[in-house]
């Protein structure tokens, strides 16, 4: 894009160089600090999160619920809202609703005229580029890192002339529709391969390779082939366990490069992702001797989404089955461990334990669901053949979802970079006046 005619040093480390015609000011000469309380009997209730401001359902009892929100800070349309306890995964945005929100966020109100929204999209740059961590205060990095109000109201900011910030941000709107359209494209891409995927996996462990053949009911619909049988879980493993209970293992004996402990989050692709983070001495680790996994076993979320398994293979032998998780040995000459992955990741099991598990927010298993779950048991040679077959499938899948998720990477990294050109005048935008005039 075309650049300004003249640049002149801001003085500003993030921002650099700005058009000579752009005044510096700070925070607290365009903006005040809100806090005007509310005693609603029924107030619209607002969330700020990393996709904005939300109206948040509290009918639900998700998440944590207040008992009562007086007192709560209203918000009006256009007030800009930011997180000054979260500086590095916290967010800021002008509100598209009158509400109230938790006395804990900043509210910021115009005292002059400006675009809030050009603002909005200031501010949220300093979010991006970590710059207001830098500005934070408390105990630690880590803990209780606050962006005081003090030094929010003498943060340095630009001020171009109103009618150049209506134009960034409406250049910045159109042009951010346009990436966020590529964005959910590629997303939906996303979707269709994974329910490619899952119709395969379905379609083979309960059918087979040859779907045309007579099927015959086993209690859980008419699938699976002639000589197939149908079997409770129970008889195909030689246990099912649950991970250790919160008495056996505590926040406080986890310990860095130690000896992991797998819970649902670990479990990616039919595999499992390490976690460093989550690890335990060799000394505790004995005293879970019984929740040690070996090859061959499958670890089976028990908690949150429903039908992620992985096999463990040889790197991961002796490392520990976590609490959030199912233990599952199977039988051997009776189970191909890969084919049984593949049947504990399928829909109709899916559906069968969705329909069976507890739990009023949050979907959880425990080993009798598992044990009474009804699933197919093919030949071990006709196992290993489909096991065979869909690894190789899963494999192109996953490689064609990274790439993917490659490419939304970049557009999200050219949306970043956008708005930071515009909002920081490296573009002059006024170009773009005369292209929708």
């Amino acid at each position: 894009m075309q650049k300004y005619n003249e640049y002149k040093d801001s003085g500003i480390l993030w921002v650099g160089k700005v058009p000579s015609h752009w005044k510096v000011k700070r925070v607290k000469h365009n903006f005040s600090l809100k806090n005007e309380k509310s005693y609603e009997t029924n107030p619209t209730i607002l969330s700020l999160t990393q996709k904005g401001i939300k109206v948040r359902d509290i009918s639900n009892n998700h998440g944590q619920i207040a008992t009562t929100y007086e007192g709560y800070n209203k918000v009006n349309k256009g007030d800009i809202v930011l997180n000054p306890m979260d500086l590095l995964t916290g967010f800021v945005d002008s509100s598209p609703y009158d509400g109230v929100i938790s006395p804990a966020y900043s509210i910021l109100k115009p005292n002059t005229q400006v675009n809030n929204d050009y603002y909005n999209r200031l501010i949220q740059v300093l979010y991006f580029n970590e710059y207001l961590f830098g500005l934070g205060e408390g105990v630690s990095q880590e803990f209780r890192w606050t962006l005081k109000n003090e030094k929010l109201l003498n943060l340095e900011i630009l001020e171009p002339p109103i009618e150049e910030q209506s134009l960034i941000s409406s250049f910045i709107d159109k042009k951010t529709s346009e990436i966020d359209l590529l964005i959910s494209d590629k997303e939906k891409q996303i979707d269709l391969l994974k329910e490619f995927q899952q119709s395969i996996i379905n379609e083979l462990v309960t059918k087979g390779f040859h779907s045309d053949e007579k099927m015959k009911e086993r209690g859980i619909k008419s699938v699976g082939q002639e000589l197939w049988k149908s079997i409770q879980m129970r008889y195909a493993s030689e246990f099912i366990q649950t991970g250790p209970f919160g008495s056996q293992l505590h926040s406080y004996e986890y310990i860095q490069n130690g000896i992991p402990v797998i819970n649902p989050v670990n479990i990616r692709n039919g595999e499992i992702a390490e976690n460093l983070e989550s690890t335990i001495s060799e000394k505790k680790a004995n005293e879970l001797n019984r929740h040690r996994m070996k090859k061959g076993d499958i670890i089976f979320g028990r908690r949150g989404e429903i039908g992620r398994a992985a096999l463990i293979s040889e790197c991961e032998e002796g490392w520990i089955c976590g609490t959030g998780c199912l233990l599952i040995r199977p039988k051997k000459g009776l189970f191909e461990s890969e084919f049984l992955k593949f049947v504990l990741s399928s829909s109709y099991v899916k559906q069968q334990l969705l329909m069976n598990s507890v739990g009023s927010t949050m979907d959880n298993l425990n080993c009798s669901i598992l044990a009474s779950l009804r699933i197919l048991l093919p030949p071990l040679t006709v196992q290993k053949e489909i096991a065979e077959y869909l690894n190789n499938v899963s494999n192109q899948v996953f490689m064609l979802i990274e790439s993917i998720k490659s490419e939304i990477q970049k557009l999200i990294e050219y949306r970043q970079s956008l708005i930071y050109e515009a909002v920081t005048g490296k573009n002059d935008v006024r170009e773009y006046k005369k292209v929708m005039s």
